[in-house]
């Protein structure tokens, strides 16, 4: 078992399987091994750690759906787990930038419900042991309704006849567009901890790309692919509340 030290936010995106490969800092050879996760204080500005404009991306969905921490809540400490394996994906946006011969693949992520002390001695069985259900929460969808799991701010936030953004990842849109057709829901359901909102999924909920103040589309330079790319979002519209 392998114990690293990885930044805020950063160390909370891997555990939570945002996050694909995976630079630990060593060769861990052919075999997979299971890696302990300790959050630690980024020594360097966001900006300098964010080293393409698809982990910004990224880093912003999962501060919509309230997977990370907000700014001031920053807890150090042991934030969970994942397998390494051997055989890292080097086209991924994840590898950008990162030492070819330390890169793993990420599996099994797993945050823990709770920090834990990082001078802790836990045992493989024990870390194993605290298993799926402390994974963080993810989009899914029932029958023709949506579950979205969305931070804490945003949660309190939506009312009647208003309406939010999220920025769209590969991942995110498997799921929003796992129906046929985005005319096939009927409710959109947003979840924080253990409270809900249920809204009607209306029909104008769209896929949109950002536009400047003149109106054009807005893409900007990403380090990873070489070239401009637009980074999409999707909006969603509140205006008869369900449940």
């Amino acid at each position: 078992m392998l114990h690293i030290k990885i930044p805020l936010p950063w160390a909370r995106m891997v555990c939570s399987g945002l996050v694909d490969t995976q630079n630990i800092g060593c060769d861990i050879g052919t075999q997979p091994c299971l890696v302990l996760v300790e959050a630690a204080n980024n020594p360097y500005s966001d900006e300098q750690f964010l080293r393409t404009v698809e982990w910004k991306h990224a880093l912003s969905l999962a501060e919509t759906l309230g997977l990370l921490s907000r700014k001031g809540e920053r807890r150090f400490g042991l934030v969970g787990a994942f397998t390494a394996l051997p055989n890292p994906d080097r086209n991924s946006m994840w590898a950008y930038g990162g030492n070819p011969d330390t890169l793993c693949r990420v599996a099994k992520p797993m945050c823990f419900s709770k920090t834990l002390d990082p001078t802790r001695f836990f045992t493989r069985e024990e870390i194993l042991s605290m298993g799926e259900s402390c994974l963080l929460p993810k989009a899914s969808v029932s029958g023709d309704e949506l579950m979205l799991p969305v931070s804490e701010r945003l949660f309190n936030a939506v009312t009647l006849n208003s309406s939010f953004s999220i920025p769209l990842t590969e991942t995110i849109s498997e799921t929003l567009f796992s129906l046929d057709c985005l005319a096939n829901y009927r409710a959109l359901t947003l979840v924080c901890n253990n409270r809900a909102k249920c809204f009607a999924f209306e029909s104008d909920n769209e896929y949109y790309l950002p536009h400047d103040e003149n109106g054009n589309i807005k893409s900007v330079f990403s380090n990873f692919r070489g070239r401009n790319i637009v980074l999409e979002h999707f909006r969603f519209k509140l205006r008869t509340r369900i449940s």
